[in-house]
């Protein structure tokens, strides 16, 4: 309990959301970077299941994981890029 006070006082937000926070920048980044099927990157990011990670990623972002990368490839180049392996799985 006092750990969570003290972590909202220094950084103005819960560990919780702190940590969400961080897993969503990542699952961007992924995204934006990677050619990872959503369903591995799901599991990498240590949901029990796709669908899982689907909802959570909707309700943070307001798109699926599937359309948030279609519209940044889009947003890139105007078209379909070659993505490439720059997402690194060491600890986030």
């Amino acid at each position: 309990m006092r750990l969570n006070q003290l972590f909202f006082a220094e950084f103005g937000m819960t560990s919780r959301k702190y940590w969400d926070r961080r897993r969503l920048e990542f699952a961007k980044q992924c995204l934006e970077t990677s050619p990872m099927p959503v369903k591995e990157l799901s599991y990498r990011l240590g949901f029990r299941s796709d669908s899982h990670f689907v909802v959570w990623f909707r309700r943070l972002t307001g798109s699926r994981p599937g359309e948030y990368r279609k519209n940044y490839l889009l947003a890139v180049d105007g078209s379909k890029a070659t993505l490439r392996n720059g997402c690194r799985f060491n600890r986030i």
